[in-house]
């Protein structure tokens, strides 16, 4: 990674070198500010790196990636993998697959993901966040935290 572009509050776009990026396991200075999105990254590759191969072995990753995660609408993963334990299995043992509030539906293939099936709300997708947390939480003793970052319509961040 030799550069990041990304777009500030305001929309200007701004260049960062990785550096003032400090990235670090599940952070960034784009963590700390919701209101800057990346728009493009430069990586440099070695002088041995085939670029065409590159090419063909990301596409591939992409490929394997979306191939596990469930078809339709979702942010991914909404929940963080507990230390030593599995969020979506958690989820899983306490029957969430399939559970719906409004238009925020539980997966039927993968616990752990919440899909938009028409119209959901945030108020729909927290509810049912809620109610499988606690239920994990009074079942297994274990505490799940959400892997997304949430807020409001004011870029106020929002607790689950």
């Amino acid at each position: 990674l030799t550069e990041v572009e990304f777009a500030d509050e305001l929309g200007n776009l701004r260049r960062i070198s990785p550096k003032k990026c400090e990235f670090s396991y599940r952070n960034s200075i784009f963590k700390s500010r919701p209101k800057w999105a990346v728009v493009r990254v430069a990586v440099k590759f070695g002088e041995k790196v085939d670029p065409d191969r590159a090419r063909r072995e990301v596409a591939e990753w992409s490929r394997a990636r979306w191939a596990k995660n469930p078809a339709g609408r979702s942010g991914g993963s909404f929940f963080r993998n507990p230390p030593g334990e599995v969020a979506g299995k958690l989820l899983d043992r306490v029957g969430a697959r399939g559970e719906r509030v409004g238009g925020c539906q539980i997966s039927e293939s993968h616990a752990n993901f919440f899909m938009n099936r028409g119209r959901a709300t945030q108020r729909d997708c927290l509810e049912l966040a809620r109610k499988w947390r606690d239920r994990v939480r009074s079942e297994f003793g274990v505490e799940l935290w959400p892997e997304v970052r949430i807020f409001d319509e004011f870029g106020r961040g929002v607790a689950l």
